[in-house]
């Protein structure tokens, strides 16, 4: 679920009542005037003023209504239209939570200020939100704007916006608004975050997995797809389609290790196993896991790792086929041929083993000084 969807399913349901409850209140209450020695407007009459400002000290979203002097004429150019709205436009109440998310201490201080003063002048964030809003009737949502802080930073708010329209002039507007300025930057983060964990991944050619046993639904990043030379259109996404990508020779094994974690016999899953390609080439993995139980102590997810071992698989072959070579060579030479390490031996040739009278394992960790005299010999190694 992406941004939208979230602010759509999470705000605009809180953020309806809020508007329409206040709607409800300024619709069949009435009776606003100007306060000239506080340079804002207040609600007037016993029975409008102590609820309705005890709603907007209450509301935990931004809630804001706004008066226009003098109204603003909607049948007229657009740009005018928008011009107007910002010069006649100020508040006339709002919620603490508005102010505090404009980085004031409280509501007064934001009453009576104008629209202008508190929208970037210039932006066309701004701009295309106010033409919107005039050309779908004074009621948006969902609109972003921006806006001045009190620091004098810019925030990034998401509105709903309700005007009322009198013979074809705005005359106020009722609006409610989400700071997203930090989740925004919340988000960057993240979103940074992401960035270089996948750059890390990828230099270590190594990718994510996550298996939810729930619902046999396998999760795997961008890299995995690439270890197993697999594209999303292609690869089935369950535990089942995994195992069909396994080379028949590793799967009994591979199995058995997951089997292993999920019984609780270990704490975490690591094999090493080879993948068969659509194009039939064979490629070495490692992957690596650990088991998610719930509280009640069942099996709900396993996550991971892979990593694309062929590299280092072929130079393990390779030393694997030198020490053959090696093996052959010194079996063959007629002078007595040892290899150590550290002042031990670590191996050594039949003739080495017929000069000295030792056994390959006697030889083998036995310091080297405490069994050399002085013979012909060849020695490799330190």
């Amino acid at each position: 679920m992406d941004l939208a969807q979230l602010q759509s399913a999470a705000i605009m349901p809180a953020a309806a009542f809020a508007l329409g409850v206040v709607t409800t209140l300024l619709i069949r209450r009435r009776g606003w005037r100007r306060d000239h020695r506080s340079s804002h407007l207040t609600p007037t009459g016993p029975d409008v003023d102590p609820p309705l400002r005890r709603f907007y000290e209450m509301a935990r979203e931004g809630l804001i209504r706004i008066e226009f002097h003098p109204p603003v004429k909607l049948q007229a150019d657009l740009d005018d239209v928008v011009t107007s709205i910002r010069r006649n436009g100020r508040i006339a109440e709002c919620s603490e939570a508005a102010a505090k998310m404009r980085g004031f201490t409280s509501a007064r201080e934001v009453q009576g200020l104008s629209i202008d003063r508190l929208m970037v002048e210039g932006d066309v964030v701004n701009q295309a939100f106010l033409e919107s809003l005039v050309q779908q009737g004074c009621r948006i949502e969902d609109a972003v704007s921006h806006g001045w802080r009190r620091d004098g930073s810019v925030g990034k708010y998401l509105n709903n916006v309700f005007g009322e329209v009198r013979d074809g002039h705005l005359v106020s507007g009722l609006v409610t608004q989400i700071d997203l300025t930090e989740r925004i930057v919340a988000e960057e983060a993240l979103r940074q975050s992401e960035q270089l964990q996948r750059e890390t991944l990828a230099a270590a050619r190594m990718g994510t997995w996550r298996w939810d046993l729930h619902t046999d639904h396998v999760h795997w990043s961008d890299e995995c797809y690439a270890f197993f030379g697999q594209c999303r259109d292609t690869f089935g996404g369950t535990f089942d389609a995994v195992v069909e990508l396994v080379h028949p020779a590793d799967r009994k094994s591979w199995e058995a290790e997951i089997e292993a974690t999920m019984a609780g016999r270990c704490d975490d899953y690591r094999c090493e196993f080879r993948a068969i390609w659509p194009d039939g080439s064979i490629h070495w993995l490692e992957a690596r896991g650990r088991l998610a139980r719930d509280d009640s102590g069942t099996p709900e997810s396993m996550s991971g790792t892979v990593m694309d071992i062929e590299v280092r698989k072929q130079a393990e072959l390779s030393l694997r086929q030198s020490e053959e070579r090696f093996q052959s060579l010194a079996g063959a030479a007629f002078e007595s041929i040892a290899i150590t390490e550290g002042g031990r031996f670590l191996d050594c040739n039949d003739c080495f083993v017929a000069t000295f009278g030792y056994s390959r394992e006697e030889l083998f960790g036995r310091e080297v000084m405490l069994v050399i005299v002085a013979l012909p010999m060849v020695l490799l190694g330190t």
